[in-house]
């Protein structure tokens, strides 16, 4: 996302936004609910800069990114 413009963030924070994300998702009881917790997880996080897709853009970026 970083590389497509839709999402900006120091690269200082890249890896402890990873670990946010990556526990945001780790307890989901579905591939829809993890969707769902990493976008909110995402969209609240004090490490992203700025973020410009609207939260169903951001949840298919993530299911192609992720294959599905």
């Amino acid at each position: 996302m970083i590389e497509k413009g839709d999402l900006e963030l120091d690269p200082d924070r890249k890896d402890a936004l990873l670990i946010e994300l990556v526990t945001a998702g780790s307890d989901a009881r579905s591939v829809k609910h993890m969707l769902k917790k990493i976008t909110s997880a995402l969209v609240d996080s004090e490490h992203v800069e700025e973020i410009y897709p609207s939260d169903d853009k951001i949840q298919d970026r993530l299911r192609e990114d992720l294959g599905g």
